[in-house]
Formats: structure tokens, C-alpha cells, sequence
């Protein structure tokens, strides 16, 4: 009462005998016995030993292994591929670890931005106001230029791992001015003028924030100069949060100031 699925084969020595394959035995759905030769004819040619759909259609698929990074690959196989003008019903879907590539950055973009709107949303909360935060956060494009100098000096690009560096900066970035604003704010309220009153809250500070920024960057010095493998990936981060807290560190004790004074003459004006 059992079935069994026999599979019977040509022996390997016979395989490329012509005679052999041309008498290979076919039936039909009326059961009727045919030998390949009668409706085929058997000519050898090269062409591929399987076929393959992707989305319902026939794919050919391509793969590579390589040590540098993927991002360089993808754009430099791209270009080659637009330069041979390939016809129009031909289309090249990115797959593997450049698929994974757009979806991480796709992600880690969408991150990005809900950090930077709950910072915002929390410092405006603390502060009382919508203007002020943004005063605060303007150390965050600061920020970037020590991040861009960083990956360039020390010869790292912008991945996965420097875009995560980003998030994190995104909290750490914004430590310098809230010190700054929160004190000159409280003096301002207590009576001072408001430029006295920056320039003091930003000598007062000064010592803090030199205290918080080090302490960041030393605790990712070790990351950013690692070796190894497993280093060389994870080091872009380290350099991306020591260049970019350095950078906003520097330039946040002249520009962010600068800003709030602006702006409390202005709110003092109406």
C-alpha cells in the first residue's frame, strides 16, 4: 500500500554519448512510447544549469565577496551598469548586504529623528518655551563639522556604526548648552543684565563642561583606536562621538552664547 518515487539515470560513462541520448525513452499522457530523437533534435550549447524567477520573472543573480566597503561597491558597479546601456526591459534589484545597507540606514535615519524631536520636545518642556531649545540644539550641526573632519583624518567612512555615533550625539550634544542657557537663564532672573549674565554663566560653566566632554571622549578613545577586525568596524562610531563632541564643545562656548544673547535683546526689545 505504498508508494515509492524511483528516479532512474544514465551512468555517468554514457552520459555524453550522442547515440545514447538520442534513444532515451519519453512518454505521453496516452502512454505511448517515444524515443527522444523522434520530436527533438540534440545539439550541444552552453546556457545556464538552472533557472531562476524573482518575482515571477527570470533573474540572474550576481555575487561578490570584498574588503572594502559595500557602500563603494554598490556605487561603482551602478555606474558601470548605466554606462552599457542595458535594455529597457532589463531591471537590477540591489540585494544581500546592500539591501541589508539601505534598510540599516533607512532605520537608523528614522532614529535619528525621533531622538532629535524627544530631546527637542523635553528641553522645551524644561525650559517652557519653543525657541530656546532650538538656541540649545544648534550644537548639533556643530557637531557635524568635527564629525566630517574625524572620518575624513582618520580615513573611515560613513556607516552604520558612524551613523549610530550620530544618535548618540544627539543627547550629548545638547549637555554644553543646557549648562550654558539653565545658569545665564536663573541669572537673568535673578536681575542681572543679560549679556553680564552670559558671560558669566559661560566662565562658571566652562570647568563643567571641559569635566563632561573629556570624560565622553576618553571613554571612546579606546573604540575609536582599536585594531582588529571587529575594531575596524565599531571604530567610525568612537571617532564620530570624540570628533563630534569636541567640535561642539569648542564651538558651543562662542556660538551658543552668542545666540542666546540675540535673542533675549530681541525678546527684551517687544
Amino acid at each position: 500500500d505504498n508508494e515509492y518515487d524511483i528516479r532512474v539515470t544514465i551512468p555517468e560513462q554514457l552520459r555524453r554519448q550522442r547515440q545514447v541520448l538520442e534513444n532515451l525513452p519519453v512518454t505521453n499522457r496516452m502512454k505511448d512510447l517515444f524515443v527522444l530523437k523522434q520530436f527533438a533534435d540534440i545539439e550541444e550549447s552552453s546556457g545556464p544549469t538552472q533557472k531562476q524567477r524573482y518575482n515571477c520573472q527570470p533573474s540572474v543573480t550576481i555575487t561578490a565577496n570584498t574588503n572594502i566597503p559595500i557602500g563603494n561597491v554598490a556605487r561603482d558597479f551602478m555606474r558601470k551598469i548605466k554606462e552599457t546601456n542595458l535594455p529597457p526591459d532589463i531591471h537590477i534589484e540591489p540585494g544581500g548586504d546592500v539591501r541589508v545597507m539601505k534598510e540599516a540606514f533607512r532605520d537608523l535615519g528614522t532614529a535619528l529623528a525621533m531622538a532629535v524631536i524627544l530631546v527637542y520636545l523635553v528641553m522645551a518642556a524644561q525650559f517652557e518655551s519653543w525657541v530656546e531649545p532650538f538656541i540649545i540644539m544648534g550644537a548639533l550641526p556643530l557637531a557635524v563639522i568635527g564629525i566630517l573632519f574625524g572620518l575624513l583624518l582618520f580615513g573611515k567612512t560613513i556607516n552604520i556604526f558612524s551613523l549610530l555615533g550620530v544618535v548618540i550625539l544627539t543627547g550629548i550634544g545638547v549637555n554644553n548648552g543646557i549648562l550654558i542657557i539653565n545658569f545665564a537663564k536663573t541669572l537673568i532672573e535673578q536681575g542681572k543684565e543679560s549679556l553680564n549674565a552670559i558671560v558669566e554663566a559661560s566662565s562658571i560653566r566652562f570647568r563643567p563642561i571641559l569635566m563632561t566632554t573629556f570624560t565622553t571622549i576618553a571613554a571612546m578613545i579606546p573604540l575609536a583606536f582599536g585594531t582588529g577586525k571587529a575594531a575596524a568596524l565599531k571604530s567610525p562610531m568612537g571617532v564620530t562621538v570624540v570628533s563630534g563632541a569636541f567640535s561642539a564643545m569648542v564651538l558651543t562656548l562662542f556660538l551658543i552664547p552668542l545666540l542666546y544673547y540675540l535673542y533675549t535683546r530681541r525678546k527684551m526689545r517687544r
